[in-house]
């Protein structure tokens, strides 16, 4: 699905955010409230999961912040790929 968003001007030119910002902040707080896991988070903002992972310390949201769920998902895919 496609969403088109107008945002005013002053938003983008005299705030500096850019479309991948607004992307991740959609993302980020998608993540927060539940609504979506890391792998959509990357998705939405057009990177993979480990870049969204770490890319949500910068809009504040660190990797601790991660769900017990989504832990224990990252835990289990690390050991079946070994890493």
């Amino acid at each position: 699905m496609k969403i088109e968003l107008d945002l005013p001007d002053f938003f983008i030119k005299n705030k500096g955010y850019s479309e991948y910002d607004i992307k991740m902040f959609i993302a980020n707080k998608l993540y927060e409230i539940g609504v979506i896991g890391l792998n959509a988070g990357g998705e939405i903002a057009g990177i993979s999961r480990l870049e969204f992972m770490d890319e949500m310390g910068k809009y504040g949201r660190g990797v601790l912040d991660i769900s017990k769920e989504d832990l224990e998902k990252e835990l289990n895919n690390a050991r079946k790929h070994r890493i």
